[in-house]
């Protein structure tokens, strides 16, 4: 939880952190949440840790998600595997620069197809 914390604050979380702390939620039933809880107080990330466990919990239970927990998964829906669009797109760029491609590319094609979404939350995204 606290390395999730630290990428969400640095350059944001994918969501495969909710498919993890599901797991952990799921497959320790004799976990010391007391102990844990505790742990995120004396980390000062008690709020970001209980509004994972709660939006990993709602998703796992097919719950109706509130406005909060929509943007949180939104947020890390769009933060894609490398963190936040701008660091993704930085590792396209370089990526195609490995590849004897031209970077120029890599962000335009990373403008229409993922920063549209960025800006327009109700269109779709194709990557």
């Amino acid at each position: 939880m606290a390395h999730a914390w630290k990428h969400s604050w640095i350059n944001g979380t994918g969501i495969r952190v909710v498919a993890d702390i599901i797991v952990i939620v799921t497959a320790t039933r004799e976990f010391d949440w007391g102990y844990v809880h505790e742990q995120f107080a004396e980390l000062w990330i008690a709020d970001y840790a209980e509004e994972l466990l709660a939006v990993s919990r709602a998703i796992y239970r097919g719950d109706k998600l509130t406005d909060a927990q929509q943007d949180m998964v939104f947020r890390m829906v769009s933060s894609g595997t490398y963190g936040n669009p701008a660091e993704a797109m930085h590792i396209c760029m370089r990526r195609a620069v490995r590849e004897g491609r031209s970077p120029h590319l890599a962000e335009l094609r990373w403008f229409f197809l993922v920063g549209v979404c960025q800006r327009r939350p109700g269109v779709r995204c194709l990557s």
